[in-house]
Formats: structure tokens, C-alpha cells, sequence
């Protein structure tokens, strides 16, 4: 129906950006969304679901103040809104050095202004969620990709 007619759409603009951008890029939905959308644009990676993110930041909640990283966090993209990221131990520094050296990457979600995007990279985040991409977007178009 209508969700898979605007995934198409998606797919169709982002299939217009380079691949290198596009490897950057993470689409949080059902199956059936990220399917119609990698399909059409190649290299764009599915988001995390909502219960592996929770099954991971519970198992790091437990057990992350001893230096365990767990594995339901290894080897994928996590993500968690703002407003909880204080639960994390180690944040930002030590959690996101030990999630990259377990192949995780971490985008913080609820990304609502300008000034929670700075924060956000001054964090070192690997990438942001907002429902603001007209806030958002321009001062993220204007910031240095690393």
C-alpha cells in the first residue's frame, strides 16, 4: 500500500545519491519498506529494531559498568533517543570506544534542533535520528563528514 509507494519514492531519491553517501545512510522501518528502498538504492543498510536496540541497551545497563560489551550490541548499527543516552555507562567516550571495537556503530535518535546536533557530533555519534531534517539538515549538509 501507501508505505511501500513512498518507499519507492525514497528509493528513487536516494538512489540518486553517490554510493559512498548512500553507505552512510540507515532507514528505520519494517521489512518490506527497507526492501522496496535497497532495492531501488543499493549500500543503504536497515536500522536497528526497536527490540534488539532494547535487548542490547538492557544487557549493557546490567552489565556495562565492568567493562563488558555485550554481544546482543556486537556487530551492528544501535541507536537510543537522546533523552536516555545518560543511562548508557560511559557516555559518550567510553561506550562509543568500546562499541566500535565491537563493530557497532551509535546514532543518537530525537534530534529535534541545531544545538542537539553539535552536541551530538561533539559527542563523536556516528550519526543522528530526527524527525527535523528541515532544522536539522542544512547546519548537517554545512558540518565536515570525516
Amino acid at each position: 500500500g501507501g508505505n511501500l509507494e513512498v518507499a519507492a519514492r525514497v528509493g528513487r531519491v536516494l538512489a540518486e545519491l553517490p554510493a559512498q553517501r548512500r553507505g552512510r545512510l540507515a532507514i528505520f522501518g519494517r521489512a518490506s519498506v527497507y526492501a522496496v528502498i535497497s532495492e531501488a538504492a543499493p549500500g543503504v543498510q536497515p536500522f536497528v529494531r526497536r527490540a534488539e536496540m532494547r535487548q542490547c541497551a538492557v544487557d549493557y545497563l546490567l552489565l556495562g559498568w565492568t567493562g563488558w560489551f555485550p554481544e546482543s550490541c556486537r556487530n551492528r548499527p544501535l541507536g537510543l533517543p537522546r533523552r536516555y543516552r545518560h543511562l548508557l555507562w560511559g557516555y559518550p567516550h567510553v561506550f562509543l570506544e568500546r562499541a566500535r571495537r565491537h563493530g557497532a556503530t551509535f546514532y543518537l535518535g530525537d534530534v529535534e534542533t541545531v544545538e542537539q546536533y553539535r552536541a551530538a557530533l561533539r559527542d563523536g555519534v556516528d550519526g543522528i535520528v530526527t524527525d527535523h531534517v528541515e532544522i536539522v539538515g542544512p547546519a548537517a549538509a554545512a558540518s565536515p563528514r570525516p
